[in-house]
């Protein structure tokens, strides 16, 4: 049975020229999941504030993935001062599907040490 939409469940925050390697970024089913379900799809969908479809500009091609109960992709460019949130859906091998929302924020530039 499908879950309802989660909430945004955590906000991260990068550089426009960053680029967060999947693995670092994703969520993780794990509480909503019984203890043999595992995610067997994956997808992400990148919308600004306006509610736009921009995932060709924020995730890198081919880098959506899954292992377990965890969904990652790797995220690159943004525009400075902006806010987008990324909806990851996963259907799991029980049949279930999930989604989790994680905010991106663009920062204005890398701290200089």
């Amino acid at each position: 049975m499908a879950k309802p939409q989660r909430e945004i469940i955590g906000t991260k925050y990068k550089f426009p020229t960053e680029v967060v390697v999947a693995g670092r970024w994703g969520p993780d089913f794990e509480p909503d999941m019984a203890d043999d379900e595992t995610v067997s799809s994956a997808t992400v969908l990148v919308t600004d504030m306006d509610d736009v479809d921009v995932t060709t500009d924020l995730v890198e091609p081919g880098t959506v993935s899954y292992t377990g109960q965890t969904a990652t992709a790797q995220f690159k460019g943004g525009v400075v001062g902006s806010r987008y949130n990324a909806k990851f859906t996963c259907v799991s091998n029980k049949g279930g599907t999930y989604v989790a929302v994680i905010e991106i924020v663009v920062l204005k530039s890398s701290l200089k040490v």
